[in-house]
Order: C-alpha cells, then structure tokens, then sequence
C-alpha cells in the first residue's frame, strides 16, 4: 500500500447505510477506523475518530424512528477525515454545547456541527411529519494546523 500523498486512488467518499441500531455501530466504527488507517492518520488520530463517530452514531440511533436507516457517508483527503451521518426521526433534537456527549465529541473532532431538516416523509402510503437529524465531523491529521 502507497502513501495517500502517492497513491490516491483509494480516497474515495465510502457511504453506508445500515438499520439505525446500535447493534450495527461497529460496521460503522469500522469504516471510519479502516479509512483513517488506509489514509496514515496516526494512532491516537485513529482512535479519537472511532470514539467520535461512535459517539455521533449512537446518538442519532437513539432518536430514530423504528425501521429507520442511519446513513452514513465518510471521506478522507490529504488533509482530514469527514463523517456525517444523517436519520430519520420524530425528534427535533439537537445536543446541547454543553452537554457531556457534546463535549466529548466537539474535543475529538477538530469541528463538529449538528442540524435538524425538516421535511415530510412518506411511510407506508401516509403522509406524516418527520426530521432528518444530522451530524457531521470533522478531524484533521495529527501534523495539519
């Protein structure tokens, strides 16, 4: 395997979409882990991305409506690893500054930003209300001030 610098073949956006559950959080620490890796983030980089977006991750499934998908989509470039995630739900939530997880997430994110978008979604031919929340991460390599 080549230096991201010399071979970029391989940083390419990756997107998941999986059932909102925290049974599935690894395959999504997964991919971030993986892509991180492939891209020489050292290894407290590494690490502070998968705690991140597990974090991200189990917030969003903890709001979202039953059969929802939390869709995710992680990209790295020379300079950083950014995640989002977005899910469905009925909450108009978004996690206080100072909220534990919060701060957890803002201090192993070099920018962590979250929304709601409100829309209304078809599901099973009725027509009812419902939000996508998002979150959305951002964590530079160890050596990029």
């Amino acid at each position: 395997m080549g230096s991201p610098e010399r071979d970029s073949a391989w940083m390419q956006d990756v997107e998941i979409r999986i059932h909102a559950s925290p049974a599935h959080l690894s395959v999504v620490r997964t991919v971030a882990t993986t892509m991180a890796i492939r891209a020489n983030f050292d290894p407290e980089t590494v690490a502070d991305v998968k705690l991140a977006v597990d974090e991200a991750c189990s917030l969003l499934i903890g709001r979202a409506v039953d059969g929802a998908e939390i869709r995710c989509r992680c990209h790295v470039d020379l300079s950083e690893l950014r995640f989002s995630a977005t899910v469905l739900s009925r909450s108009v939530w978004v996690p206080e500054p100072s909220s534990l997880c919060w701060r957890l997430i803002s201090a192993l994110s070099h920018s962590a930003l979250t929304w709601v978008e409100r829309l209304g979604v078809k599901r099973d031919g009725a027509r009812t209300a419902g939000q996508l929340l998002h979150v959305e991460l951002r964590r530079r390599r160890a050596n990029v001030t």
